[in-house]
């Protein structure tokens, strides 16, 4: 029975130190009093990430823009023989240290949307938060949302293309995988850039009482070499 009421207490302190998950901070003293609330974390720069796009007729890279597919019929003006290509598709310059970017352009075919809809950052190791300048376009109010970084068509106001650039955070469930989509299938424009971008890791910091657990078991473990050696 204690076993168990001690699981419980450890479970319940590790849910309440993890990250919010997909939690957007748009104002930077929301963000500070949300990285002080967190374990140890240590801040770098976004090192390089794979990326790859998709759209409703599935997923492609920078290799496979040009490959044929499968649109069906009745998709004409784009493509009346049933296939077409990713090459209409605007391509943010390729991935870079410090850096994430990308263009979302959609071209509504008969069955779905062709292009950019969504792409996926694969990072070599996995983080709980990210944060940098960001600089975000769209043009009409038809472009649909982007979840990942909680941003609404109602948070922003003036004429289009409407901008938004500043500091931004982000706090999610460990990952190394990042996925940046749009929720709307209309023909038009949306774009970021994440400059000077920083991910967050956990950085493990021992216990004084773990510490002190450690120094004595190789004191001990010492002790016994040096008797056994006598």
């Amino acid at each position: 029975m204690r076993k168990m009421v001690f699981g419980v207490m450890a479970a319940v302190a590790l849910a309440g130190a993890a990250p919010r998950a997909e939690a957007a901070y748009l104002k930077v003293d929301d963000w500070n009093a949300a990285l002080g609330a967190l374990p140890a974390v240590a801040a770098s720069p976004l090192p390089l990430v794979a990326e790859q796009f998709s759209d409703t007729y599935g997923g492609w890279t920078r290799a496979t823009a040009n490959d044929p597919v499968y649109v069906g019929p009745g998709a004409s003006p784009y493509a009346p023989s049933g296939y077409s290509d990713r090459s209409l598709a605007a391509l943010p310059q390729p991935p870079a240290e410090g850096r994430l970017s990308g263009v979302f352009n959609c071209h509504p075919l008969f069955n779905g949307c062709l292009g950019v809809k969504a792409i996926t950052y694969k990072l070599p190791y996995e983080v709980v938060g990210l944060y940098g300048m960001l600089d975000y376009r769209f043009e009409g109010s038809g472009w649909g949302n982007v979840p990942f970084f909680g941003f609404r068509l109602e948070d922003f106001s003036g004429p289009s293309p409407f901008r938004y650039q500043g500091f931004w955070g982000e706090l999610f469930a460990p990952t190394d995988t990042i996925t940046i989509f749009r929720t709307a299938d209309t023909d038009n424009f949306a774009s970021f850039k994440l400059n000077e971008a920083m991910v967050l890791r956990y950085t493990p910091v021992p216990e004084p009482g773990s510490v002190s657990l450690l120094a004595v078991a190789l004191l001990g473990l010492g002790v016994a070499l040096r008797r056994r050696r006598a």
